[in-house]
C-alpha cells in the first residue's frame, strides 16, 4: 500500500495539489491516506483520504 505525500514551501496549498495522487489509483496501486507537508499552522483535511500536515509535526 502506498501513502502519497508531497512537500510544498507554501502555507496555503491548493486542493488541486492532491489531485495528482489519483494517478496511483489509475495505475492499479493500493493507496492509503496521504497528504501535503507544508508551512501550514494546523492539520486539516483536503479530501476524504488526504490532509494538510504542518512540517513542524514531522519528526
Amino acid at each position: 500500500m502506498l501513502h502519497p505525500f508531497e512537500i510544498k514551501k507554501t502555507g496555503n496549498p491548493h486542493v488541486q495539489d492532491v489531485s495528482r495522487f489519483s494517478l496511483l489509483d489509475r495505475g492499479g496501486f493500493r493507496r492509503g491516506p496521504g497528504g501535503i507537508i507544508c508551512l501550514s499552522s494546523k492539520v486539516y483535511p483536503v479530501t476524504a483520504q488526504d490532509s494538510i500536515i504542518p512540517v513542524g509535526l514531522v519528526e
